[in-house]
């Protein structure tokens, strides 16, 4: 072994970049915005659902909404999980402020992918601030999946 440290996922996309033609480099940053913007617009709007899913499971509103509003939302809708995932949105709204998941879901990891909405809903189950903050850092900057972002948390018993 010649104690060669690998690359980072930065700088292995420095690599590629310095490789591709420039009208190449220019396209693939482009397409990157965009799958970016994307993501981050997905993610606004699920948050927005969350808000609205907090606002309608207050007991207090269940007269205005009705007892199955929940229910009656994912139904008609068609939410994939259900109220489950409403319950997951509603969490999202309730453990982070939207100019934060604004903020974090708008810039790019270092390994090219957006930050997503699944990481959100992962890191959802941890309560200290400076643990989220600690694995936020690292899915920035090792590129870790949501899944593999979950994993991490299930192995720590993080909350």
């Amino acid at each position: 072994m010649t104690g060669k440290k690998s690359k980072t996922p930065k700088e292995r996309r420095e690599d590629l970049c310095y490789e591709m033609f420039s009208p190449t480099r220019t396209l693939a940053v482009k397409i990157e915005r965009k799958l970016r913007d994307v993501a981050l617009e997905s993610t606004l709007v699920h948050y927005d659902l969350g808000s609205w899913i907090a606002k309608i499971s207050r007991l207090d509103q269940e007269p205005v909404f009705g007892e199955r509003a929940l229910e009656q939302i994912a139904s008609f809708l068609a939410i994939p999980g259900g109220t489950d995932f409403l319950y997951d949105l509603r969490g999202l709204a309730q453990e982070f402020t939207r100019h934060f998941v604004e903020e974090q879901a708008s810039k790019t990891l270092d390994n090219g992918r957006p930050f997503s909405l699944e990481h959100f809903l992962v890191l959802t189950r941890v309560r200290s601030k400076r643990e989220q903050g600690e694995l936020i850092e690292r899915v920035r900057t090792e590129g870790l999946t949501a899944r593999q972002l979950r994993r991490e948390i299930d192995g720590r018993n993080v909350s």
